[in-house]
């Protein structure tokens, strides 16, 4: 270790413990932190997921004086409908044997058991024990970085910066396992860089647990580890005569066994929901989820929607992988990869080949992305941007760093700098911890505002996000409680941008003067206004 490392490691320590002292009085039971807390109580009282009577009462008790409506939700926790034989209610599935589970899975929360614990006994807000196993999480993903991670020290502290940058800090103090998922997603990362590929996807099927598209990452990481192992096994072979005894074995059988366990603990949530409900998904099971939405336009939506995607937390991340392209077509833009001592004695070779690896990475992150298009609640409750694009942008993130190695020192260390820049002020611009309207899922954000005034032809989001902004409250398209024909922007006096249910479309397409008609999600439509138009509106 560098004499200089001990310092780092105590700056970002403190950091991080300054980060974590600030949230705690921030935290909240929040999203379907109601599902979590009552798994981490039934694991402190009775080492088990299945949620009992006592554990809802004394929840119930912890929660009166922030959750004064817990005690008339629980009585229909698991019991409002119906569906395929199972009574589901409220995020909750009563089993057949009567048992009460979340339909989500307990890993996260049985992690977060022992700090309920510890925060009960000081007498804190049970909301504090899933920020202090937050910080945690990623104080283990910084110590790999900064003490094991074989990179560059540039491009460690630049991945570290950016990692607290672009969405941790809106995320630590929620009672929800988005810190976590990012966390191992980011240790995956590292670890599979530096060769290690059994524990990276041991920590994949560990995040996968509570976030399934994180399996096919998992399986990427297999597929490289096998492919090293047979490259090194050929390489032997062409140096020697005969490959040393025991060999091909010794490397291969680690990587078999991590596979091995790998799969099982990625395989858990589906065999214990299979054994005790009947189904291995309880989320889809119960209409939570439909394959049928997953489509170009919440794929779209995911990254670059200015309301809720990537782009409106992590702009200087999008910023920079786009013009990594450009840059490396400058020839005096790029450099030589860092030599082996600029790295370790044992430099993995993702730092000669760094193009291969933004590639891999974003390709990886739109595939992750797929599964989570299913959602059928799309602007779902967040901060400042969704919760699935936080995540999604872990290995965006990784990629920048990795590919800005491949350029000269001097760019390198501009583009870096500017990056970081550009991510402090939008935490600026949102608060640290996202507590301003700006971040709340119910509000148009002033981008997309601007857009929908000045430019509507450019920003046709997904109905769900456009009713639900632009009423307050959360409905969806379609559903019981949302609105049935039209709804205008900014106002129905003078409307820019008009959404029409598929049943009006057509009279009102014909009634007002369109610069363009854009069918979106569900069959509504979007009519984009030219500027002074006259729409006259029911």
């Amino acid at each position: 270790m560098s004499p200089t490392r001990p310092r780092i490691v105590i700056a970002w320590a403190l950091v991080l413990l300054v980060l974590v002292a600030l949230a705690l009085p921030r935290s909240r039971i929040i999203g379907d932190g109601r599902e979590y807390l009552l798994y981490a109580q039934a694991f402190a009282t009775h080492l088990s997921p299945d949620i009992r009577p006592a554990d809802v009462a004394r929840v119930a008790v912890l929660l009166e004086g922030t959750d004064p409506g817990f005690r008339a939700a629980a009585a229909r926790f698991g019991n409002e409908e119906t569906i395929g034989g199972l009574r589901f209610g409220r995020g909750f599935v009563t089993a057949p044997d009567g048992s009460l589970y979340s339909w989500h899975f307990w890993l996260y929360p049985m992690l977060v058991a022992p700090f309920g614990v510890l925060v009960q006994a000081l007498g804190m807000a049970p909301a504090t024990a899933f920020t202090l196993f937050n910080g945690l999480c990623v104080a283990l993903a910084l110590a790999y970085l900064l003490l094991r991670w074989r990179a560059p020290t540039g491009a460690r502290a630049l991945l570290a910066s950016l990692v607290l940058l672009s969405g941790t800090t809106y995320y630590l103090w929620w009672s929800h396992p988005e810190v976590y998922t990012a966390s191992l997603l980011l240790l995956a990362l590292m670890l599979a860089s530096d060769r290690r590929h059994g524990v990276a996807m041991l920590a994949c099927a560990l995040a996968a647990a509570q976030n399934p598209p994180l399996v096919l990452l998992m399986g990427g990481i297999g597929a490289l580890g096998l492919w090293t192992w047979w490259r090194g096994r050929e390489a032997v072979r062409r140096q020697a005569a005969a490959a040393p005894v025991g060999h091909s074995a010794a490397r291969l059988a680690p990587l078999l066994a991590c596979s091995a366990a790998s799969l099982a603990v990625a395989a858990l949530p589906l065999l214990f929901f299979g054994i005790t409900l009947g189904v291995p998904n309880p989320i889809a099971a119960g209409g939570a989820a439909d394959p049928g939405l997953i489509g170009p336009d919440r794929l779209f939506s995911m990254y670059f929607d200015p309301n809720l995607g990537l782009v409106a937390a992590a702009p200087g991340i999008l910023a920079g992988l786009a013009l990594l392209p450009v840059l490396a077509l400058l020839p005096r833009a790029v450099g030589a990869a860092p030599s082996a001592a600029a790295v370790t004695p044992a430099a993995p070779r993702v730092w000669a080949r760094p193009g291969l690896v933004v590639i891999a990475c974003v390709a990886i992150s739109v595939a992750m992305a797929l599964p989570a298009l299913a959602t059928t609640n799309w602007n779902h409750g967040q901060t400042v941007f969704s919760r699935y694009a936080y995540w999604l942008g872990v290995p965006l993130t990784f990629a920048l760093v990795v590919g800005l190695q491949s350029l000269a020192a001097p760019v390198r260390l501009v583009a870096g700098v500017l990056v970081v820049v550009a991510q402090a002020l939008v935490v600026a611009y949102y608060g640290l911890f996202g507590h301003t309207w700006r971040g709340d899922y119910l509000a148009v954000k002033p981008v997309a505002a601007y857009l929908m005034r000045h430019h509507p032809v450019l920003y046709n989001p997904v109905p769900e996000i456009f009713i639900e902004r632009l009423t307050g409250r959360e409905v969806q398209a379609g559903g019981a409680s949302a609105p049935r024909e039209i709804l205008a922007f900014p106002s129905a006096a003078s409307p820019t941008k008009v959404l029409v249910s598929p049943g009006r479309a057509d009279a009102l397409t014909a009634s007002c003067a369109a610069a363009s008609v854009v069918v979106v999600e569900g069959g509504w439509r979007y009519l984009n206004l030219r500027p002074g138009s006259v729409c006259a509106l029911p």
